[in-house]
């Protein structure tokens, strides 16, 4: 909403929501959205409620800003992040334990956060130019705990951990020929990186790292021509390369891939497709 500032808060079984919207200034068209959560079954844990042994928890925070311009065309900057974690713990009373799991501690835990900018301009009146460029992370992490009867007496067993981080890039031109046909060039440029930890300690110690490390790069090229005002058809050429290292090797590899596509409307609520790629 670019007009007037709005707040909303809710609570349900999910979580505790609030959120608001608005204009920065009655001068400018640039506006804000960000929604916070907190969850439900989090808060019943802090005040005592057993789900079973398990505490679930949760909040996360999003938030999207639009900045148009008169020239330089409409920025947008867009994040979220959030932590959840799983506490699973154990009865003490070993007589009750009926699986596995009865007889540990497990504790999960999560982060993750993505951010972002986009950029959409146009360049004349038939060409029109889209960027989208984010990075995001993630980070996971379990413990498991083998439970004597007693909770100092508790050794853990095995734990993993994942971390995954990624940088990506998509920009693309759009250029209508005339009202019937559209050229569509641009490219997909991502980086990403990988590791993950797996570690048991007993019967013995044994730590099991593992790393992946890469590129891929993305560029495309499409067009699409209404050939009647119920048949419209697509050919385009995508290919792809790719760059990825782990702790043993590396490899390379590329492909083109040619694509093609005709849609026909025969109602209003009908239509028939064919695809190749």
């Amino acid at each position: 909403n670019d007009e007037k500032n709005e707040y909303t808060a809710q609570i349900g079984l999910i979580g505790i929501d609030v959120a608001a919207e608005g204009p920065f200034s009655k001068k400018s068209k640039a506006s804000y959205l960000a929604n916070y959560r907190y969850s439900f079954t989090g808060l019943l844990s802090s005040m005592g409620v057993d789900f079973g042994g398990e505490a679930n928890k949760y909040q996360d925070l999003s938030f999207n800003i639009n900045l148009p311009t008169k020239k330089a065309g409409t920025f947008t900057v867009f994040g979220m992040g959030g932590i959840s974690s799983n506490v699973f713990t154990a009865d003490r009373d070993s007589t009750v334990w009926e699986v596995e799991k009865d007889g540990k501690d497990i504790i999960f835990k999560n982060k993750m956060g993505a951010g972002g900018i986009t950029h959409a301009v146009s360049l004349g009146s038939k060409t029109a130019w889209n960027t989208t460029i984010v990075a995001s992370g993630l980070k996971t992490t379990r413990e498991s705990y083998d439970v004597e009867v007693a909770q100092e007496n508790r050794n853990i067993m095995d734990s993993d951990e994942v971390i995954k981080s990624r940088i990506s890039l998509s920009t693309g031109f759009t250029y209508r020929i005339n009202a019937k046909n559209r050229l569509k060039l641009g490219a997909y440029v991502t980086k990403q990186h990988d590791e993950m930890v797996k570690v048991y300690y007993v019967p013995f110690y044994w730590r099991s790292p593992g790393v992946l490390d890469g590129w891929l790069f993305q560029p495309y090229l499409n067009w699409t021509s209404h050939l009647t005002d119920r048949i419209t058809m697509e050919v385009g050429l995508h290919s792809m390369f790719s760059k990825v290292k782990d702790h043993r090797e590396e490899s390379k590899s590329f492909n083109l891939e040619p694509r093609a596509a005709i849609k026909m409307q025969l109602a209003n609520s009908q239509q028939l497709s064919f695809s190749y790629g």
